[in-house]
């Protein structure tokens, strides 16, 4: 994962953050389609506050947020192997089971894995797929993927930007800023 290239028409990934030092992470999301950012940014624009807004409009003017573009390069499944070698259970194996079959990881499932890395270190988030505690997410590769990046750091904190929690948990490819 890195910072989005400003030559690069739109970014893959992108994480709303508060603006404080902390940048706490409110929503993420994923821009397989230039549009999403051109709606997202007409619909701030537009924020009138005398007016019922969507949710996630709100959420946004009402922390200030700002807007982090990211690139997504790949997972690092040698890394997961590595990482996940003391776990074990049915959730692992599936996972495991997933690398060994080098099934591909695409720009939903990156961002899934940072929504349920969010939600599963304490963290709630403004989206609505993946970010509840019930969910029928046990078992999934993503969640385990995000329980164990989560897990494998005490000061893992997701309060901070997305990008800092990847590059603590070295389970995906990521170049600082």
């Amino acid at each position: 994962m890195r910072d989005r290239d400003p030559e690069e028409r739109h970014p893959h990934l992108y994480v709303w953050t508060t603006p404080t030092q902390e940048k706490e992470v409110l929503y993420i999301g994923k821009a397989a389609d230039p549009r999403r950012t051109t709606v997202e940014e007409g619909l701030n624009s537009a924020f009138d506050a005398t007016q019922i807004n969507v949710g996630f409009v709100v959420l946004v003017k009402r922390h200030q947020a700002q807007r982090h573009d990211l690139h997504y390069d790949s997972v690092d499944l040698q890394k997961v192997l590595e990482v996940a070698a003391p776990w074990n259970g049915p959730a692992l194996d599936t996972l495991r089971a997933d690398i060994a079959a080098q099934a591909p990881w695409g720009l939903p499932d990156v961002e899934m894995v940072l929504i349920r890395m969010a939600v599963l270190a304490g963290y709630p988030t403004g989206n609505s797929s993946g970010a509840g505690q019930w969910e029928q997410m046990m078992g999934d590769r993503r969640n385990t993927l995000a329980a164990i990046a989560v897990d494998q750091d005490d000061e893992l904190s997701l309060g901070k930007t997305v990008e800092v929690a990847l590059d603590k948990s070295k389970l995906m490819h990521h170049e600082p800023s």
